[in-house]
């Protein structure tokens, strides 16, 4: 059975957050007189896309914390996971305290 490399799994998941904001950023900018109506799928979508950015940096963290416990070598993927994960927890203080 091979070892599991927390880094690389971090590393994606970090490249579908980053994914993720795009297509959001993108439905709110063609759509924004229209997300917030009532009964509106694309709130609904982004909502949902939320919820699965919040489970993939959950997976983030779990794979980072891993990947420290283990004394695996920091390499580019662990550091832009990272970042994205930093990125993450500052847009969501941001977005909750403004």
């Amino acid at each position: 059975m091979s070892r599991i490399n927390f880094n690389k799994w971090a590393f994606h998941f970090s490249i579908w957050i980053l994914i993720i904001i795009i297509l959001k950023e993108t439905v709110v900018q063609k759509y924004f007189f229209t997300v917030f109506t009532e009964d509106n799928r694309y709130a609904v979508a982004i909502s949902a896309f939320e919820s699965i950015m919040a489970l993939l940096f959950l997976g983030i963290l779990i794979f980072l914390l891993a990947s420290i416990l283990h004394k695996k070598a920091k390499n580019y993927q662990f550091w832009i996971a990272t970042f994205v994960g930093i990125f993450y927890v500052l847009r969501f203080l941001y977005f909750m305290f403004n």
